[in-house]
């Protein structure tokens, strides 16, 4: 058994997380997690590989309301509040359905980062799992392919005794960590339990340049991307982390919660 030691939500896909210390899931993910996101004028998603300075905007959750702070600026917009009718956006080759959220929260974050945008909410049960890695369909929010990201505390630490200087584990935007095991342990997870949730893991993820952007600062490097490079490679993709579904989509995990390997 594994103790849950993180949970972390992304309510803004992009921005900073909030960690959590216990969380509910849904079918498309943790509840509010990477529901909403920055579109360009193409309708295009961004994120931190586009603007790094994405990290520094922090969300907090306030009942029903979403708080928004960049700098010394800040914005709030209700968890239900819509505007219009929905319209397709991109995120990677899939084409969800999402709704604007006010035209007063795109003029903010369009000044924020000098660029015309939008912030959109998707429309639940437009955007699936990926076939071929999931034997029925799964819904997916905003998240860039899968609904839950775990990463084992050895992992990184493996890691950080190989890098020149000790990187957090929000480098890789986890939503569940846990504590105990070898190295890379949960590359060996297919189902498990946690608490009374049974999930089952669909692949390694491959990471891309957000990993070499400190959450602190926004400050970029080649780390850890070039040291994973050397010895977590597969198929020329880099792999930190293993990616998830739930095989049910309504209970409740905290932290402390036992991670349970099946087999």
């Amino acid at each position: 058994m594994y103790p849950i030691t993180q949970l972390n939500i992304y309510p803004i896909k992009g921005m900073a997380g909030i960690s959590v210390e216990e969380v509910q899931l849904s079918s498309s993910g943790f509840l509010l997690d990477r529901n909403w996101m920055l579109v360009d004028k193409n309708l295009e998603f961004i994120s931190q590989r586009n603007f790094p300075e994405m990290a520094l905007v922090k969300v907090k959750m306030q009942g029903d309301e979403v708080q928004v702070s960049y700098k010394n600026n800040q914005l709030t917009f209700g968890v239900y509040e819509t505007i219009g009718a929905p319209m397709a956006v991109k995120v990677w080759d899939d084409f969800p359905l999402a709704l604007k959220v006010s035209e007063a929260v795109d003029k903010q974050v369009s000044q924020w980062f000098e660029q015309e945008l939008s912030l959109v909410k998707i429309v639940q049960g437009s955007r699936e799992v990926p076939k071929g890695y999931v034997e029925n369909s799964h819904n997916l929010s905003l998240a860039d392919g899968f609904p839950y990201l775990l990463i084992g505390e050895s992992s990184l630490v493996d890691l950080n005794q190989r890098l020149p200087l000790a990187i957090s584990m929000n480098r890789f935007r986890p939503n569940i960590v846990f504590k105990g095991g070898e190295a890379f342990v949960e590359d060996t997870f297919n189902e498990f339990l946690i608490g009374s949730n049974r999930f089952k893991m669909a692949k390694p993820c491959a990471r891309c340049n957000v990993t070499t952007i400190n959450q602190e600062t926004a400050e970029q490097s080649k780390e850890p991307l070039a040291t994973l490079a050397k010895y977590r490679t597969q198929q020329n993709k880099v792999m930190f982390g293993v990616n998830l579904i739930a095989l049910n989509n309504n209970g409740t995990i905290r932290l402390g919660d036992p991670l349970v390997p099946l087999y």
